[in-house]
């Protein structure tokens, strides 16, 4: 549960870029002459609230997971934790940036997750 708890921010940002980049192709489209430019630029202004709303959930979101890892008891788990799901950086990056080996990282993920799932649970009533 806390892993898909933390996985959701990474979520929500595919979803907003995604809607970013139809929104970008349908702003060209209704720009064009012909029969569908209404339609067009309709489902323009459609994406762009859908966009509004993504962003201020994404944000949301992103808060939500930042309060939750903040309150991890060990600072090396709470900087793996923010690099990893809130800045997306690959296990190798947070090792180097981190100064540990990708083992060590992966031993404080698991530890991380541990104490994140005991959160998770007790903020929902698990």
């Amino acid at each position: 549960m806390a892993r898909r708890y933390l996985e959701s921010v990474g979520e929500m940002e595919a979803r907003l870029n995604i809607l970013l980049r139809q929104k970008n192709v349908l702003g060209a489209l209704a720009l064009s002459q012909g029969e569908d430019q209404a339609r067009r630029q309709a489902q323009a202004r459609a994406v762009s609230q859908a966009i509004e709303t993504a962003w201020s959930r994404l944000h949301r979101q992103r808060r939500l997971v930042d309060h939750c890892i903040s309150r991890l008891p060990c600072q090396e788990e709470r900087e793996l934790l923010s690099l990893r799901y809130l800045s997306g950086l690959s296990y190798p990056d947070i090792a180097e940036i981190l100064g540990y080996s990708q083992r060590q990282i992966y031993r404080i993920h698991r530890r991380a997750m541990l104490h994140m799932e005991a959160l998770v649970e007790g903020s929902y009533g698990g």
